[in-house]
């Protein structure tokens, strides 16, 4: 059974309070609404993401950290940061989950107060933070109220949600002065940490499972399926979703969709743009535009 609550901001927020009894399984929360991604259980936005967990058992996973969430945790996620959450049993989970277009946070930052610096990385693109219940209490409050304002459209209300957004973004701001929670010991094994590093270091180069396997000291059949059980993505899904990563920022930079390609480690123009029109739902030319 799940309630949940949706409010499209200006077609560049999105704010959902939602609440559900759910068994235990990895959950999506992928509201990008530019884009439909491919439902990918570790997956990544193009957008700023803000959660806050109210009730559950969740472990939150990105690619550098791991952590056992509690009520009042604020988690932080960069612009294509690989991120997940894990329901851990059968229970009641209720969260506020916020999704925020670059350009929509830039809108209201002034030029003394940058209200995007809370996420400047910590983890891998990833934040966490631990709110008093007076904090959380607070947060719930302009968040709701947020979605009260879309959701009538009365006289005044794109400067209420205006000033809503800015309100909640200073409260996190604020409290991004205090110290980041430390999380927990990675739950993912240390070969599949080492794995995601070696990907990494070597994205841009022809990257074989026997070449991941002799760099690692492991047999590649059993790296892939340990990066499988951990992630649910195979390691050329990964590898793909990285690259278009990379291609999209360097065509945001003005690079050229052909030069994109073969930096990013295509081998194949037309490969690389059905591939990109299916991560993106646009062209590498459209996307450029």
């Amino acid at each position: 059974m799940q309630n949940r609550k949706m409010v499209i901001i200006n077609n560049s927020v999105e704010c959902v309070h939602s609440s559900s009894s759910e068994m235990a399984s990895y959950n999506i929360e992928n509201t990008n609404s530019r884009h439909n991604r491919q439902n990918l259980k570790f997956h990544f936005h193009e957008v700023y993401e803000v959660y806050l967990l109210l009730n559950g058992e969740i472990t939150y996973h990105s690619e550098a950290i791991s952590k056992k969430l509690e009520r009042g945790d604020l988690i932080l996620c960069s612009p294509y940061s690989f991120h997940c959450t894990q329901l851990m049993g059968e229970c009641d989970y209720e969260r506020v989950v916020i999704n925020i277009d670059r350009s929509a946070l830039q809108t209201v930052c002034t030029g003394d107060t940058d209200l995007s610096k809370c996420f400047d990385n910590v983890n891998g693109g990833i934040n966490l933070y631990r709110l008093s219940e007076a904090e959380t209490e607070k947060f719930v409050k302009i968040s709701d109220m947020l979605a009260y304002e879309t959701e009538t459209g009365g006289y005044g209300s794109d400067a209420m949600i205006n000033a809503y957004l800015t309100e909640l973004m200073v409260l996190i701001n604020r409290h991004a002065t205090a110290e980041v929670v430390n999380p927990d010991g990675s739950a993912m094994p240390e070969i599949v940490l080492k794995t995601l590093n070696y990907i990494n270091e070597h994205l841009t180069e022809e990257v074989s499972l026997d070449a991941i396997g002799e760099a690692l000291h492991h047999n590649g059949d059993y790296i892939s399926r340990r990066f499988r059980e951990s992630t649910f993505l195979t390691i050329s899904q990964y590898m793909t979703a990285k690259r278009i990563i990379m291609a999209e920022k360097l065509l945001m930079q003005g690079t050229s969709p052909t030069e994109a390609c073969f930096s990013c480690g295509f081998n194949n123009y037309t490969h690389f743009a059905r591939t990109f029109k299916e991560v993106t739902g646009s062209s590498p030319r459209e996307f450029r535009r």
